[in-house]
């Protein structure tokens, strides 16, 4: 997950808004699977936008996917963000227990993988005559 924070005055709002829906169509075409944009309830200048991507691989080729007008478009959403720290960007990952049915599937197919080493060994061994 992807958190960027913006603060926004009020006279830019709505060229912040109509810039960030085409920003998200960027998101979506390079690799995001959800992309929100969020205004906080209480600082009503603070303005987050929050998108999904995969694993941080994925994160990392949507980056390497930008054109130079996605760039553009990033940079002119940037410029309208007020103060002298530019606006904060969050990277989180997903940690999910594993469930047991989770762990029973994949010692399972290791199992599998491991028998069919095995079998493919005797098949080959067949042709060899018997080991003394």
């Amino acid at each position: 997950m992807v958190v960027v924070e913006y603060k926004i005055g009020p006279e830019q709002e709505r060229e912040f808004i109509r810039a960030t829906v085409r920003l998200r169509q960027v998101r979506l075409r390079n690799g995001a699977s959800r992309w929100s944009l969020f205004r906080d309830a209480t600082d009503r200048l603070k303005w987050s936008e929050i998108y999904f991507v995969d694993g941080w691989y994925q994160h990392l080729r949507l980056l390497a996917r930008l054109t130079a007008a996605d760039r553009e478009l990033i940079d002119c959403v940037g410029r309208l963000h007020q103060g002298p720290p530019p606006p904060a960007v969050r990277h989180a990952v997903s940690w999910r227990k594993r469930s047991r049915a989770s762990r029973s599937k994949s010692q399972a197919a290791a199992a599998a993988v491991e028998a069919q080493k095995v079998s493919s060994t005797e098949r080959a061994d067949e042709g060899s005559g018997p080991t003394v």
